[in-house]
């Protein structure tokens, strides 16, 4: 088994690039640490995200949903989603917006 997960177009940090991380040990402590996930997809043309409580099991995200669920049930046709979990440890406030951050 890889020890990290292979850098690609669809998964590339972009800003704060030295934030990023892409070993496994890492990424499985972000996901073991949340509590629940954004799953974002598309529905005839149209972008929806949706709050959702999950788990992982080694290599598998499992998303809790009705089986009937309008996620649920895309995922089953298209099997593409898009997951994004946060985690946030402090809120940094200052003067000016530009320079808040978390």
């Amino acid at each position: 088994m890889r020890a990290s997960y292979e850098i690609s177009a669809t998964n590339k940090v972009r800003q704060l690039r030295d934030k990023g991380a892409y070993d496994k040990d890492t990424v499985h402590r972000v996901l073991d640490a949340g509590l629940y996930a954004s799953a974002a997809f598309v529905q005839d043309g149209q972008p929806v995200v949706v709050p959702m409580i999950y788990g992982r099991d080694v290599e598998t995200l499992y998303l809790h949903g009705a089986r009937k669920a309008r996620v649920i049930r895309l995922l089953e046709q298209t099997g593409q989603v898009c997951i994004n979990v946060t985690l946030v440890d402090g809120i940094v406030l200052a003067r000016s917006a530009f320079n808040s951050s978390m």
